[in-house]
């Protein structure tokens, strides 16, 4: 009976040990992101707003600071009616550098939204992929999610990008479920037909997953960006949300 009534005892002392440490973890990646909320808020300037007139405006981002800090920074990507609101990097030498790297170069699980070197950083490209972890508590890429609910992709028809000297508006065609491949690697964009036949495919994505603007125009003319994360809690699939750059605004 001793024997059985310390094996539990050790038993529970270890699940409570396991709980602390979990607990602690959690508090940790939450704090962590938290913080980094808080001090990326010091680089907005909030007086700004998005227009589209052809007069010069303010940049929301006050980019000179970030750089700076880092100056491998060199966008912003903000979505409305989402906690997305964050910086975007690209390691000069180390395209998975930014997976568990915040802009402070410390390392941290959520990492940072960043690109690969295969993207120019002026979103010239024919697809700029945006990569971030799919994070708890609406950290980082995880409100992505929301563009599943066809309510909130109906009212949610744009996302921003902030560069140094511009305000790019992209609207969003299609939000869909899709697997695990890399994009870049997969398709080879500066073949028109290519990117032709890729266009097609993400205005039907063979996915039940699904939302897409049918009065959304995009050709092979056009330079769309991938917000690209993880689907849920799997590592099978994939969730992208894809935008058509419509709107070019300069800044000072």
């Amino acid at each position: 009976m001793k024997s059985k009534k310390k094996f539990w005892h050790v038993l529970l002392i270890i699940f409570i040990v396991f709980f602390l440490v979990s607990a602690l973890y959690l508090m940790y990646i939450f704090g962590s992101q938290l913080f980094l909320k808080n001090r990326l808020a010091q680089h907005q300037n909030t007086s700004s707003h998005i227009t589209s007139t052809e007069v010069l405006v303010e940049n929301p981002i006050n980019f000179k600071p970030l750089q700076e800090t880092n100056s491998e920074i060199y966008a912003w990507v903000r979505v409305p009616n989402t906690n997305i609101d964050y910086p975007i990097a690209q390691s000069n030498t180390d395209d998975s550098y930014y997976i568990h790297h915040d802009i402070y170069g410390k390392w941290i699980y959520s990492g940072t939204l960043y690109t690969e070197m295969q993207n120019r950083k002026d979103f010239s490209d024919p697809n700029t992929v945006i990569y971030g972890h799919n994070m708890s508590k609406g950290y980082m890429f995880h409100n992505l999610s929301f563009f599943q609910d066809k309510e909130f992709f109906n009212k949610t028809r744009e996302f921003y990008i902030f560069t140094p000297g511009h305000i790019l508006t992209y609207t969003v065609f299609a939000a869909y479920k899709y697997d695990t491949r890399h994009i870049l690697n997969s398709f080879d964009f500066t073949n028109e037909q290519v990117f032709a036949d890729y266009i097609e495919s993400a205005k039907n994505p063979a996915s039940m997953v699904k939302n897409v603007r049918e009065d959304v125009m995009v050709t092979t003319k056009d330079k769309i960006v991938t917000l690209y994360t993880c689907y849920g809690t799997t590592t099978k699939n994939r969730y992208l949300v894809q935008g058509v750059l419509t709107n070019d605004q300069k800044t000072y």
